[in-house]
C-alpha cells in the first residue's frame, strides 16, 4: 500500500531538500574562494550563497541573466561581518533565496576600497546609515537601489531582518526594474552633487592658524580629566588627533594626559606588547582585542613625536613596543607586514582574562600581589558588567600595562610566565592579507624611530621592510602598486600616498626619487583639482557609474587620502621648498572643515593642515 503524505508536510520536505541542493552546489562554486588572497573570501567558502568575486565577469552575468548584484562587503576581522557569515550567509534558505534572484559579490573592504567607498557613500546618503558591514543591491549597470548595513537574519530588537530586505529587492526589480534604474540615478546624482560641491575659499595664513588653535581649544576642552581620551566609549587612540595637540601649545597638556593614559591602561598589551585596536570603555580596562599593523604604526609615530616634545622616556618605551610587537608578530616571512591579528571572538575573549586565582597558581602569592597591584587585577576582577555583555569575563581581570619603573626585571618575568599560559590556552586568528598602504606607514614610523630613538635597529628593519614592499607589491618599471600581495586589484589613493610617505621618510636620495614617483601617479590619476580631493582609485574594470572619494570616517577610521598627501608633500619638501600645486587645493578643501566650530573636525585633517601651515613635517 502506497501511503501519501499530506501536503502542508511534503512541501516544506521538498523547499528544505532543495534549499540543502542549493547549499551544496554553492559550496562547490564556492571553492575558488579558498585560494583568494583575501582572508575575508577565503573564510566565505563554506558559505550557502553562490559568491563571485568582484570582477567584470560578475557585471556580465547580471546583465545577461537581467539579475541586480547583490554586493556583501565586510572584513575578517570585524565582528559584525563575522556574524552574518556565521548566521546569515551560511543559512540554506538564505542562500536558496540570493542564488535565485541575485548575482551574489563578495567584497572584502581591505581588497577593494573603491567598492567599500561607492557602497558607504550610497547609505550615507540615501539611507542616513554607516558603519561595517555594507549589504548593497544594484542594477545591472551597477546603480545602487537598496541597502543597509548589519542586518540579522531575521528581525531582531526592532531590527529589520535580512530575508526581508532581500526579498524586497528582489521583488521590487521583478516588478518594476526601471524604477528601480530610476532609483540608482536619483541616489548617484544626489552623491555626484556632495561629491562635487565648489572647491572652498582659500584661507590665508593668519585665518588658518587661529582656526587651527580655536580647533586645538575645542579638543582639550573635551578631555576626559580622569581617564585621558576624548569622546564616548568604544573610544580609539587616535594617534594624529594627539600628534596634532602635542603641536599646539594651548593643547599640549591634553596630548600628554591622554598619551600616557594609553601607555599605562589596557589598551596596551603588557604581555606581548602592542596596542588593542580601542576599547570598549571610556577608562580603557576592557580592550577590543584586536592588533593591527596599521594601528602600531600609527600609535608608535604619536609616542615618538611625544617623545622628543617631553624628553619622557615612558614615551619612548611605548613607541618600541607598538614596534618591536608589530616585528615580532605581524611581520611576515617575506619582511612585510600582515594586516591584524585577532582574538576578538565570544570564544576567545577569556583567554586575555585572569582570574586571580590563576595569577597566584602561576606566579606564587607573593610575586602574584605585587604583580596585581601594578597591573590593576583584583580577587574579584576588575571587568564591569556593563563592558562585558556575554559574561566571558566575569571574575576576571583584563590587565593594564601600569608603570613599573621599579622591579621592572621582576616584572618581566612574571609577564613572561603568564604569556606562556595565555598562548596555550588559544590560537589567535590572522589576517595575513598584506596591504600596501599599511607597508608605507610602517614604513615611515620605523624610519622615524631609527633616527628619533638613535636606534639602529628600527633603521635596518625600515630597510628590510623598503625591500621586501618593492618585490611584493610594486612594479617598478611603471610605479605600478598593488593593493594586496597576490592579489590584482590596484591599489587605492591613499596607498600610494601612504608608500610615498613611507620612502620619503628614510631620507636618501633614491628612496626620496621613489617616493616623488609614487606621488606623482596619485595626483595624475586620482585628484581632482577642481574639488581638491583625491578620489579612492584609479579607473579599472569593471567601472563604476561614479567614481568615489572616501566618505567623511570617524575615529575609528585611518587617515583620508588627503591628510596623507599634505604630509608627504611636506615629507618631501620642508620649508622653505614649495609645496607641489596641488597641496594648497587639498588644504582648501581641509580648511573648509574649521568653519563650522560645532562640529570636531577629525585629527588626521587637523594634523595635516597643522603640517601644511608650519611647514615642518
Amino acid at each position: 500500500m502506497i501511503v501519501t503524505a499530506p501536503a502542508r508536510f511534503v512541501l516544506p520536505v521538498c523547499l528544505a531538500v532543495f534549499a540543502a541542493f542549493l547549499a551544496s552546489e554553492a559550496s562547490a562554486t564556492n571553492a575558488d574562494l579558498a585560494s583568494s588572497p583575501s582572508g575575508f573570501l577565503r573564510a566565505h567558502a563554506e558559505n550557502a550563497v553562490t559568491w563571485m568575486p568582484w570582477s567584470p565577469a560578475a557585471v556580465e552575468r547580471a546583465k545577461k541573466e537581467n539579475k541586480p548584484l547583490y554586493l556583501a562587503v565586510g572584513s575578517l576581522t570585524h565582528e559584525l561581518s563575522r556574524a552574518m557569515n556565521r548566521q546569515t550567509f551560511s543559512n540554506a534558505q538564505v542562500g536558496a533565496l540570493l542564488n535565485e534572484n541575485f548575482v551574489c559579490v563578495l567584497i572584502d573592504r581591505d581588497e577593494h576600497p573603491e567598492i567599500a567607498a561607492y557602497c558607504q557613500n550610497f547609505l550615507n546618503h540615501k539611507k542616513q546609515l554607516s558603519g561595517w558591514p555594507v549589504n548593497v543591491w544594484l542594477t545591472p549597470e551597477l546603480k545602487p537601489f537598496e541597502g543597509a548595513t548589519y542586518l540579522p537574519p531575521s528581525e531582531e530588537w526592532g531590527k529589520e531582518g535580512f530575508m526581508n530586505v532581500a526579498q524586497r529587492a528582489a521583488t521590487a526589480w521583478k516588478t518594476d526594474a526601471d524604477a528601480q534604474r530610476q532609483k540608482g540615478d536619483d541616489a548617484l546624482a544626489e552623491v555626484a552633487a556632495v561629491q562635487n560641491a565648489p572647491l572652498p575659499a582659500e584661507k590665508d595664513a593668519k585665518a588658518l592658524k587661529l582656526g587651527l588653535a580655536s580647533a586645538a581649544q575645542s579638543w582639550a576642552s573635551k578631555l576626559d580629566p580622569v581617564n585621558g581620551g576624548f569622546g564616548d566609549s568604544p573610544r580609539y587612540p587616535e594617534p594624529e588627533l594627539l600628534r596634532f595637540l602635542l603641536r599646539e601649545p594651548a593643547a599640549r597638556n591634553a596630548a600628554v594626559a591622554s598619551l600616557r593614559a594609553l601607555a599605562r591602561n589596557a589598551t596596551h598589551d603588557p604581555l606581548d606588547g602592542g596596542f588593542f585596536r580601542s576599547s570598549v570603555d571610556a577608562a580603557g580596562r576592557v580592550p577590543t582585542l584586536v592588533k593591527t599593523s596599521l594601528d602600531q604604526a600609527r600609535i608608535a609615530l604619536a609616542f615618538l613625536e611625544a617623545a622628543t616634545a617631553t624628553r619622557d622616556s615612558e614615551f619612548e618605551a611605548a613607541a618600541r613596543s607598538a614596534l618591536d610587537f608589530a616585528y615580532n608578530q605581524l611581520r611576515a616571512k617575506d619582511g612585510t607586514y600582515i594586516a591584524a591579528i585577532d582574538a576578538s571572538a565570544d570564544e576567545n575573549r577569556s583567554a586575555f582574562g585572569w582570574s586571580y586565582s590563576e595569577i597566584v597558581q602561576a606566579l606564587g602569592a607573593k610575586e602574584a600581589k605585587d604583580f596585581c597591584r601594578r597591573h590593576g587585577a583584583a580577587e574579584q576582577g576588575n571587568v564591569r558588567a556593563e563592558d562585558d555583555p556575554s559574561s566571558k569575563l566575569t571574575g576576571k581581570n583584563i590587565l593594564q600595562y601600569g608603570t613599573f619603573e621599579k622591579g621592572a626585571a621582576a616584572d618581566a618575568s612574571a609577564c613572561a610566565k603568564l604569556r606562556q599560559l595565555r598562548a596555550k590556552r588559544i590560537t589567535l586568528s590572522r589576517d595575513e592579507a598584506v596591504v600596501a598602504g599599511t607597508q608605507g606607514w610602517m614604513l615611515a614610523a620605523l624610519a622615524t624611530a631609527g633616527r628619533t630613538l638613535k636606534d639602529k635597529t628600527y633603521s635596518a628593519r625600515a630597510a628590510e621592510l623598503a625591500d621586501a614592499l618593492r618585490r611584493q607589491l610594486l612594479d617598478e618599471s611603471t610605479g605600478a602598486l598593488r593593493r594586496l600581495a597576490g592579489s590584482n586589484a590596484s591599489a587605492s589613493a591613499a596607498d600610494y600616498l601612504s608608500v610615498s610617505l613611507g620612502y620619503a621618510s628614510l631620507g636618501d636620495l633614491p628612496s626620496r626619487t621613489l617616493a616623488d614617483r609614487l606621488q606623482g601617479i596619485a595626483v595624475k590619476d586620482c585628484f581632482d583639482a577642481e574639488h581638491g580631493r583625491f578620489l579612492v582609485a584609479r579607473v579599472q574594470a569593471p567601472e563604476l557609474p561614479l567614481r568615489p572619494v572616501v566618505p567623511d570616517g570617524t575615529a575609528a577610521e585611518p587617515p583620508r587620502a588627503e591628510t596623507v598627501a599634505l604630509l608627504g608633500a611636506r615629507e618631501l619638501a620642508p620649508a622653505p621648498a614649495p609645496l607641489p600645486p596641488f597641496a594648497p587645493l587639498v588644504a582648501r578643501t581641509l580648511g573648509a572643515l574649521l568653519d563650522d566650530p560645532t562640529v570636531p573636525v577629525r585629527g588626521d585633517a587637523l594634523l595635516a593642515l597643522s603640517v601644511f601651515s608650519s611647514g615642518s613635517p
